[in-house]
């Protein structure tokens, strides 16, 4: 008797999205100059033994300090070759962003979250930040089919992109609980695996 042989493919284009951990606040020194702390250095210490890294295909960054220096981890901690163009301007965090003490961090992102059109504290528009994350995660995952791709950004853009997979309003109870976290998605079914998890 002949048996049908139903063939599957296994192969998943899947994105994880790691935002980068603690960093050296300064004042004085423009937000997106600003790399890891020592304390940020042991959190991105912990991504050697993550699970969900361990069989990656292709890493990229935005080209922040604090986000370049945890590429380059991970790719000496997992032998991966950098590409040429890792460095993605698109990823970075939100533009206009500047000094704002830590006690009313937390009011100022609220009122950025509230009011999506505008651009509190001089900061990019939620609905813009929103419109190029995603263009530039659609550009660099149509390249990547069938592979585990890594991105290394920011809590905020990051908050945005997992929004649109989830495909809900950008929240403020959408963010990242601290920084240093990741969440897995899908990007196949555009569906999300696993939220915001903090290594």
């Amino acid at each position: 008797m002949h048996v049908p042989i139903f063939c599957y493919n296994t192969y998943v284009t899947k994105l994880v999205f790691i935002t980068h951990p603690s960093v050296e606040i300064d004042e004085f020194t423009p937000i997106d100059q600003w790399n890891l702390s020592e304390e940020g250095i042991e959190q991105a210490q912990r991504l050697s033994s993550l699970q969900e890294l361990s069989k990656f295909d292709t890493l990229y960054s935005s080209p922040e300090p604090k986000s370049v220096t945890v590429a380059l981890m991970l790719s000496d901690y997992y032998h991966k070759l950098l590409p040429i163009d890792h460095k993605v301007v698109g990823l970075k965090e939100i533009h206009g962003r500047r000094f704002i003490p830590p006690e009313i961090f937390k009011e100022a992102t609220k009122m950025w979250f509230d009011n999506p059109t505008q651009n509190p504290n001089g900061w990019e528009s939620l609905k813009e930040a929103q419109k190029r994350i995603v263009f530039t995660i659609e550009n660099i995952m149509s390249k990547e089919k069938d592979n585990t791709v890594v991105i290394v950004g920011h809590g905020g853009t990051g908050t945005l992109l997992k929004c649109s997979i989830k495909k809900v309003k950008p929240v403020i109870e959408e963010d990242q609980s601290s920084q240093g976290s990741y969440f897995v998605a899908d990007w196949d079914t555009r569906s999300l695996v696993k939220d915001w998890q903090q290594y």
